[in-house]
């Protein structure tokens, strides 16, 4: 189950469609398509590598169609960046956003 969360976890950060080098860029790019599958984005309020401050995510939702992001406040369970090594605190968010999606058959 581990394995399948940091799996999907990897493919979704893909989705994002900024980049830390786009980010120090100055030049004025042209915008990316919108992406128009589903996604979640998970973040924790204490995230010292990629604090909800910058506003990353803030930018990137504007670009998703079908996107959602999750803020998980701190917490004395929340261990900065490092709580993506406790799963139970966002599993319930990723198990929500895997229900809710449309499965082809």
């Amino acid at each position: 189950m581990r394995i399948l969360i940091f799996f999907l976890l990897a493919v979704l950060c893909l989705q994002l469609p900024f980049t830390f080098a786009q980010e120090a860029s100055t030049k004025a790019a042209t915008p990316d398509p919108l992406v128009s599958g589903e996604s979640v984005a998970i973040n924790f309020a204490d995230d010292e590598l990629n604090p909800p401050e910058l506003g990353i995510v803030d930018r990137a939702k504007e670009r998703l169609r079908n996107g959602q992001f999750v803020l998980i406040p701190a917490s004395s369970q929340t261990q900065g960046h490092m709580t993506l090594r406790e799963a139970f605190i966002y599993a319930p968010f990723v198990a929500d956003f895997l229900t809710q999606l449309q499965i082809a058959n």
